[in-house]
C-alpha cells in the first residue's frame, strides 16, 4: 500500500522548521530546568520586591511550563501580561503577547493565534526588536498556510525576507522551507520546487547534512508528485545519503520509507523490501511502536503482493500487536482486513473470519458517520426493492387472471396445468413476501444497532457541554452551548425513539402502569406548549369532558409520547393564526383524546401511509418540514400496545384530527396526609452527623476504571483525576490482572459490552473472593434495558448509571459510595469481634434483606422509625445499628433514607406520577426541602431534573 506522501512530508518539513524556530531555544532552555531550579525560581517571584525583577522571572517560569502544563503556564502569563501593562513596558507587553499566541497555536487554532501574533508585531516594530519581527512574521506564514489563505502567507514572508540581512544564511533557509510548505500544499509544485532548490547551496556551504537529506528528500517527494520518476529517485537516493551522514535514525527511516513507497507505487515490490526492512530495523532501536506498526503494515502488503503469505501474516500479527499496544484504529483496521485475506487465502477459514469480525469492529468505531450514509442508502435500497416487489406481484396478478379467463375456453385435461401454474404462482408471492420481510428486520436491526452504537458519542458530547454550560461565564457562550445541549438531547431522544421500535416490533416491550390524575396529567402536557404556541402565533384551546377527579391506571411516560408526537406535528403544520385544541373524552368505555389543528391537512390518499414507518408527505408547493418520519408509526404502536388505536381525520385546506382512544382502566391514589409532629424529627437529626473528614489530594482514594472505549476511556480519566487515582483497564481480564496486583482499588467502574470478558463476567468473579467482593461497583454503560439493571444488581452492583450521563452526577454517586465504605471499615475498626465467619455473614446478609424488605413495605408511612425496624426484625436498635454499619457503613437511619431515595428515583425516572409532591409522599419523605436537599447530596442532580 503506498505511503501517504502529503502527510509525511508535512511531518518532515514542519520537524525541520523547528530546529530553526528561535522558541526552539527557549524550549531546550526550559527541558533543561530542573524541579529545584524551578522552585528557586518560584521563591524569587515571590521574594521579588521590584517589579521590573518579577518580569523576567514570570518570562522563565511561562517558557518551561510551555511545554509541561498549559494551565500553570496561563496563569503565568496573565500575571505578567497585566503586570507589563501597569508599568507600561512595551518590550514585555510585546514579548508576553508572542509567548500566548504560541500557547493559542496549540490550544485554540490557527486563527486565535494569528490575532495575538498581529497584536505582537506593532509592539516589536515600535521597539524596533528586528528578531522578533522576524519569528512573529515566519509563525504568521505557517498559521496562514493553516488556513489555506497564501496570500497573506507570501505577504509575511516578503516582511521576513525585508529583514534579513546577508550574514543570516539559516534564517534565509527556514523562510524558504516555509513558503515552500505554502505552496506545496497548494499543490503548486513548481514554485514549491524553486524555493527548496534555492536553500540547497545555502546548507551545502553551512554544511549542514540534516537539512541537506531533509531539502533533498522533500524535492523527491514532490517530483514523485508530479511523476517525474527519474528525477524522484535521484533526490530521494540524494536525502538518504545526506541523512545517514546527519546519524538521525528517525529521519533515515523516514527516507527509507519514502523509497519504498516509491517503488511500491510502481509495484516493484522485490525493491521495496531492502527500504522497509531496514527501516524498520532502525525504529525498533529507537523504540517508536507506531511507526512501527505501520511499517509491518506496509511489508503485509508487499509480501502479500509477493505470495509469500507466511512472511505476510508474521509482518501482521507483529503490525496488529505494535497497533493495539498503541490504539492506532487505522492500522488495526488496515492490519486486521489484510491478515483474514492472508488467512483466507491459506484456506483457514476461522482465524480469517476471526480477523473479519475484528476488523468490522474497529471499522465501526472510526466510520459513524459513513454508517449513517449506510442507512440512508439501506432505506433507498429497500424502498426500491420494496417497489419493484409490488410490481412483481402486481404483474403476476395480472398473469393469473388472463390465465383464469383462458381457462374457460380450453378442456379439461389442462385445468391441471392451469392449478399447477396458480401454485408456482402463490410459491412465488410467498417467497418474494418473505423476502421484503426479511430486509425489513435486517433494515431494523441495523437502525437499532446503530442507535445504540451512538449513545457513547452522545455521551462524550452530552457531558463535555454540560460541563462547559456550568463552567463559562459568558452569557453568548452560555446560550450557544445550552442550545447544543438541547439539540443534543434531542438526538438521543431520536435515538431512544428507534430503539423502542426495535422493542415494539419484538415484542420486548411492555407497560409500567401506574395509578394517575389524568386531567391534570393531560393539561400539564398541553400547556407546556404555551410559549411555543405565543412564539409561533397560534391559539391553544383545552376541552376536557371527564370527571376532573379521574384516576386512570396507565404508563405515564408512553402516554406523553404519544401525546407529545401528535401537538408537535400539529406545531409543525399550522399556520401563524391557527387553532389547536385537545380535546378528552369518553366513548363507548375507551378514554379518546384528540388533537386537532387548523393546518394544510392531508391527501385522502396520503391518510393511511403516515403511519407507515419512514413515510413523509410530498407535496412540490409546500416548504420541506424536515423531520424522520418514524414519530407517527411509533405512536400508534404504542397506542397498539395500550390495546387501543390511533387514527386521523382530515380534509386538505381546512385541517387534521388526529384520534388516540384506548380501553378505560380506573384506579386510585393513596397519598398519606401530611402532618407534623413535636420535637425534631428523626431523618432531620441525622443532618447533624458527623461525616468523615474528606481525604487529602495527596491521598486521593483509587478508582479502576474498565472501558473499553478509547474516547470514553479518556473523558472518564479527565474528569474523575482531580479528585481521584484513576487506573484505567481495556475489558474484565485486564482488570482482574489490576487486581491482584494492586491491593489498595477503592472502587470499579465497568462497562458492561467489552472484548473478551465482559462486565457481568467481571462482576461474578470480583465478587466471589472474600477479597475482592467489598470493593464498590458502579456499572455505567449504554445499554439501558430494565433487564440490564436487575441483573446487575441482583449480582451485587452498587449502582448502575445508563449513557449519557452527567459527570458530576458520577463523581456524587462515586464519592458516597466511597464514603459508605470508609463508614464500614472504620465501624469494623472500632468493634473488630464483629468480623465473623463467612457463615454468619451469610445470615447477616439475610438480614440485611430482610430489612429492606420491612423498608420497602412500609416505604409510604412517613413516621416509620429505626425503632419499628428493629421491633419488626426482633433486634435491640443497638444491634440493628452494629450489623447495618458494619454491612452497609450507613447507619439505620440513614439505611431508611439510602432506601426511600432510591425509590424515589426510580418512581421520577420512571413517571409514574404526575408531580414530585406525589413522589415525596410515596416514599414517606413529607418536607419538601429536605427531600430535595437531600436528593441532591446523593444523585448529583435535582429531582426535577432528572
Amino acid at each position: 500500500m503506498v505511503l501517504k506522501k502529503s502527510k509525511i512530508y508535512l511531518r518532515e518539513l514542519i520537524f525541520s522548521l523547528i530546529c530553526f524556530l528561535g522558541g526552539a531555544l527557549h524550549a531546550q532552555k526550559a527541558a533543561n530546568l530542573g524541579n529545584q531550579q524551578l522552585d528557586s525560581l518560584k521563591i524569587e517571584l515571590k521574594a521579588a520586591t521590584k517589579d521590573t525583577l518579577k518580569l523576567p522571572i514570570l518570562d522563565e517560569l511561562i517558557i518551561h511550563y510551555m511545554n509541561t502544563s498549559t494551565d500553570s503556564c496561563d496563569v503565568y502569563l496573565e500575571k505578567g501580561i497585566q503586570l507589563a501593562r501597569e508599568m507600561k513596558s512595551n518590550f514585555w507587553t510585546a514579548i508576553f503577547t508572542y509567548r500566548k499566541a504560541g500557547i493559542l497555536e496549540r490550544t485554540s487554532g490557527s486563527r486565535a493565534a494569528i490575532a495575538q501574533y498581529l497584536k505582537a508585531l506593532p509592539l516589536h516594530n515600535a521597539l524596533r526588536d528586528t528578531t522578533q519581527m522576524f519569528l512573529t512574521h515566519s509563525a504568521l506564514i505557517s498559521r496562514y498556510q493553516d488556513l489555506g489563505n497564501t496570500d497573506s502567507a507570501f505577504v509575511h514572508y516578503q516582511a521576513a525576507l525585508s529583514l534579513l540581512s546577508e550574514d543570516n544564511p539559516k534564517q534565509r533557509g527556514e523562510l524558504n522551507n516555509r513558503i515552500g510548505i505554502v505552496y506545496a500544499v497548494q499543490q503548486d509544485y513548481p514554485t514549491a520546487l524553486r524555493y527548496w532548490k534555492k536553500n540547497l547551496p545555502i546548507y551545502h556551504k553551512m554544511n549542514h547534512s540534516y537539512m541537506l537529506g531533509a531539502t533533498n528528500m522533500n524535492i523527491g517527494i514532490v517530483y514523485d508528485e508530479m511523476n517525474l520518476s527519474d528525477s524522484a529517485l535521484i533526490y530521494l537516493e540524494r536525502g538518504l545519503h545526506y541523512y545517514r551522514a546527519s546519524k538521525n535514525q528517525k529521519s533515515i527511516a523516514i527516507n527509507l520509507g519514502e523509497l519504498a513507497a516509491f517503488h511500491i507505487g510502481r509495484n516493484e515490490y522485490q525493491e521495496s523490501l531492502d527500504y522497509l526492512i531496514e527501516a524498520l530495523d532502525i525504529i525498533k532501536k529507537i523504540n517508536a511502536p507506531t511507526d512501527e506498526a505501520d511499517l509491518h503494515e506496509k511489508l503485509t502488503n508487499v509480501y502479500t503482493q509477493l505470495g509469500n503469505y507466511e512472511k505476510a501474516i508474521f509482518h501482521g500479527e507483529k503490525g496488529l500487536a505494535q497497533a493495539l499496544a498503541t490504539q492506532n484504529l487505522k492500522a488495526q483496521r488496515e492490519l486486521y482486513k489484510n491478515l483474514a485475506q492472508l488467512h483466507g487465502n491459506l484456506n483457514n477459514f476461522e482465524k480469517a473470519w476471526q480477523h473479519e469480525k475484528q476488523g468490522i469492529r474497529i471499522q465501526d468505531s472510526i466510520f459513524t458517520q459513513r454508517g449513517l450514509e449506510l442507512t440512508k442508502e439501506l432505506e433507498q435500497k429497500y424502498q426500491a426493492k420494496e417497489k419493484d416487489a409490488a410490481l412483481e406481484i402486481q404483474n403476476l396478478q395480472l398473469s393469473k387472471q388472463q390465465t383464469l379467463l383462458w381457462s374457460l375456453g380450453v378442456i379439461i385435461s389442462l385445468l391441471i396445468l392451469i392449478l399447477g401454474t396458480f401454485w408456482k404462482n402463490d410459491r412465488r408471492k410467498k417467497r418474494h413476501y418473505q423476502q421484503l420481510q426479511q430486509l425489513d428486520k435486517a433494515k431494523s436491526r441495523f437502525f437499532a444497532n446503530i442507535s445504540h452504537e451512538l449513545r457513547t458519542p452522545l455521551t462524550l458530547i452530552l457531558a463535555p457541554i454540560e460541563n462547559a454550560v456550568n463552567r463559562t461565564k459568558s452569557l453568548s457562550i452560555k446560550e450557544d452551548l445550552k442550545m447544543a445541549l438541547n439539540n443534543s438531547k434531542r438526538l438521543l431522544s431520536l435515538v431512544n425513539e428507534i430503539l423502542d421500535l426495535s422493542k415494539l416490533e419484538s415484542g420486548t416491550m411492555s407497560l409500567h402502569k401506574t395509578s394517575v390524575h389524568f386531567e391534570k396529567l393531560v393539561r400539564r402536557i398541553f400547556f407546556s406548549y404555551h410559549s411555543l404556541s405565543q412564539l409561533r402565533g397560534l391559539v391553544l384551546s383545552f376541552s376536557y369532558h371527564l370527571a376532573n377527579d379521574l384516576i386512570l391506571q396507565l404508563d405515564v411516560k408512553k402516554f406523553e409520547k404519544v401525546i407529545h408526537n401528535l401537538l408537535s406535528n400539529a406545531f409543525k403544520h399550522s399556520l401563524p393564526g391557527g387553532i389547536i385544541t385537545l380535546r378528552a373524552m369518553e366513548k363507548n368505555g375507551h378514554v379518546r383524546v384528540e388533537v386537532q389543528d387548523t393546518g394544510r391537512g392531508i391527501p385522502k390518499e396520503e391518510l393511511e401511509k403516515i403511519f407507515e414507518r419512514f413515510y413523509q408527505v410530498e407535496d412540490d408547493n409546500e416548504p420541506i418540514q424536515g423531520g424522520t418520519g418514524i414519530g407517527l408509526a411509533y405512536a400508534r404502536e404504542i397506542a397498539k400496545l395500550f390495546h387501543g388505536d390511533l387514527g386521523v381525520e382530515s380534509i386538505v385546506g381546512m385541517g387534521s384530527t388526529f384520534i388516540f382512544q384506548f380501553p378505560m382502566k380506573k384506579g386510585r391514589l393513596n397519598l398519606p396526609i401530611s402532618r407534623k409532629e413535636n420535637g425534631i424529627d428523626e431523618m432531620d437529626m441525622s443532618l447533624h452527623e458527623n461525616r468523615p473528614t474528606p481525604l487529602l489530594s495527596n491521598d486521593k482514594s483509587t478508582v479502576l476504571i474498565v472501558e473499553d472505549n478509547f474516547e470514553m476511556k479518556k473523558f472518564l480519566v479527565d474528569n474523575l483525576s482531580p479528585q481521584f487515582n484513576c487506573i484505567t483497564a481495556f475489558n474484565g481480564e485486564e482488570a482482574i490482572e489490576i487486581l491482584a496486583d494492586n491491593t489498595k482499588i477503592d472502587l470499579i467502574t465497568s462497562d458492561i459490552m467489552m472484548p473478551g470478558m465482559d462486565g457481568f463476567e467481571l462482576i461474578e468473579r470480583i465478587k466471589n473472593p472474600e477479597i475482592y467482593h467489598r470493593i464498590p461497583v458502579i456499572l455505567l454503560t449504554a445499554r439501558a434495558l430494565e433487564e440490564d439493571k436487575l441483573k446487575g444488581l441482583r449480582m451485587g452492583v452498587d449502582d448502575y448509571i445508563t449513557k449519557p450521563f452527567s459527570t458530576d452526577e458520577l463523581i456524587v454517586r462515586i464519592q458516597n459510595l466511597l464514603d459508605n465504605k470508609h463508614d464500614r471499615q472504620q465501624h469494623m475498626q472500632e468493634y473488630p469481634e464483629l468480623d465473623t465467619h463467612e457463615n454468619e455473614m451469610s445470615n447477616e446478609e439475610r438480614l440485611l434483606e430482610l430489612a429492606k424488605k420491612v423498608v420497602l413495605e412500609n416505604l409510604d408511612k412517613s413516621d416509620f422509625k429505626v425503632a419499628n425496624l428493629a421491633t419488626s426484625l426482633n433486634y435491640s436498635s443497638r444491634q440493628l445499628e452494629r450489623v447495618i454499619k458494619r454491612l452497609t457503613g450507613y447507619t439505620p437511619v440513614n439505611f431508611i433514607r439510602e432506601i426511600r431515595l432510591i425509590e424515589a428515583y426510580k418512581l421520577i425516572e420512571k413517571r409514574q406520577f404526575a408531580t414530585i409532591a406525589e413522589v415525596r409522599y410515596s416514599v414517606g419523605i413529607e418536607n419538601a426541602s429536605y427531600f430535595n436537599r437531600r436528593f441532591l447530596e446523593r444523585f448529583g442532580k435535582k429531582p426535577s431534573e432528572v
